[in-house]
């Protein structure tokens, strides 16, 4: 099965939570990476084409197997880029690294770090015990990332009305 054969069974508008649809696509063989892009991009209708979701795909793992960075956060990154990132130099960082920052913060202080490593211990890679702790972190960063896109959509009116009027 490749990614583009996975199902998307809900979406946020259907009141799944994201973080049950990251375990959904983890179930079907995705990585944390994978599955957590693909939950965000669900979840908050981010509209990343099917031809772009390879893009998570060597940072599951932790960076390519290699157990650093959570591919549960860096998937939330890729999201929040998607969403917040701008599109060309003229436009701020602002938006997309506070979020990145906060969904870093929140993560750190849930699990304690960000490291693949140090996240799984002495877990067995592939065991049932692995994987639900992994879907843990993925669900946990699913929720929010989709926490703060919700937030950034309810600040974005206001900021728009502060600059009406100021050409």
């Amino acid at each position: 099965m490749t990614m583009n054969d996975v199902p998307v069974t809900a979406t946020h508008d259907q009141g799944i939570d994201p973080a049950d649809l990251a375990a959904q696509y983890a179930e079907t063989g995705l990585t944390c990476s994978e599955s957590v892009l693909r939950a965000c991009n669900d979840a908050n209708d981010l509209r990343l084409p099917e031809s772009a979701y390879g893009i998570a795909t060597p940072f599951g793992g932790g960076m390519s197997g290699l157990r650093l960075t959570c591919g549960a956060v860096t998937g939330g990154f890729m999201a929040l880029g998607l969403a917040l990132g701008r599109k060309d130099a003229s436009e701020p960082v602002g938006p997309s690294f506070e979020a990145g920052k906060e969904l870093h913060a929140r993560f750190t202080e849930r699990f304690g770090s960000d490291r693949c490593s140090q996240l799984l211990g002495d877990l067995v890679v592939h065991t049932p015990e692995q994987q639900a702790f992994c879907a843990q972190c993925m669900g946990f960063a699913a929720s929010t990332v989709t926490d703060l896109l919700t937030r950034a959509a309810a600040q974005a009116p206001e900021a728009d009305e502060n600059t009406t009027g100021t050409d």
